[in-house]
């Protein structure tokens, strides 16, 4: 695999997750495993298996199987900025500026960071971000649509150069740095333009994130390679 510049740093192994039923083959717990020699520093792996807990469909913003699931969309995809709202002020991330320009919050510019590239090698630029507020704006509803088609509901999506988009709300949306850009994930408009179904879609989706999704069989395993 070729190496691609990341934004989040590059962990050393494979991961593949697995849909595992916890409950039925937990190991208990050996007694003093838990212990100050046990935890001797970082440890480092090719390949690390994780169980998940509950199904996880296909992953795309379309057809991951529930909010429970977000974790592993964001192992292949990126945000304008990081962390989630809800942790506070944001961190430019694909984005390095995300400015409000009008006085009365309805206007708003986002500048790219340069540079980024698709897991298929293809450049992330102003195309992307303002087909991926486009379409989650008119296509079927996900769990991130409600960001372009209701609050707040964008009205206006105009590319300024390669790496600047310029966008505009019906209404008044002063924390659109805090919340909508921390929250939509961005999808490639190559792979999606023509995709009319998206809940249908089942084509490994193409992200920008860390961990690169090569290989899944929907419920039952999913393989990223940083």
């Amino acid at each position: 695999m070729s190496k691609l510049p990341r934004l989040a740093a590059r962990l050393a192994f494979a991961a593949s997750l697995a849909l595992a039923p916890f409950a039925a083959h937990a190991q208990q717990p050996t007694a003093g495993i838990v212990s100050t020699e046990d935890h001797d520093g970082p440890k480092t792996a090719k390949h690390l298996t994780i169980g998940v807990w509950n199904t996880a469909g296909n992953i795309t913003t379309y057809t991951i199987g529930n909010s429970w699931n977000d974790w592993m969309l964001w192992l292949a995809f990126d945000k304008l900025v990081e962390p989630s709202p809800y942790v506070g002020q944001a961190e430019n991330w694909l984005a390095t500026k995300v400015e409000q320009v009008s006085d009365d919050a309805r206007v708003w510019e986002i500048t790219l960071r340069e540079g980024v590239l698709w897991h298929d090698g293809t450049e992330f630029t102003a195309e992307d971000v303002a087909f991926t507020f486009n379409y989650y704006r008119e296509g079927p509803a996900n769990r991130w649509t409600h960001h372009t088609s209701a609050v707040p509901r964008i009205e206006g999506v105009e590319i300024l150069d390669k790496y600047k988009v310029r966008l505009t709300s019906v209404k008044p949306m002063p924390n659109f740095d805090k919340i909508t850009a921390a929250d939509l994930p961005m999808i490639q408009k190559a792979q999606w333009e023509n995709v009319e179904k998206p809940r249908e879609f089942t084509d490994i989706a193409v992200g920008t994130g860390p961990y690169m999704l090569t290989e899944y069989k929907a419920d039952e395993y999913y393989h990223y390679v940083a």
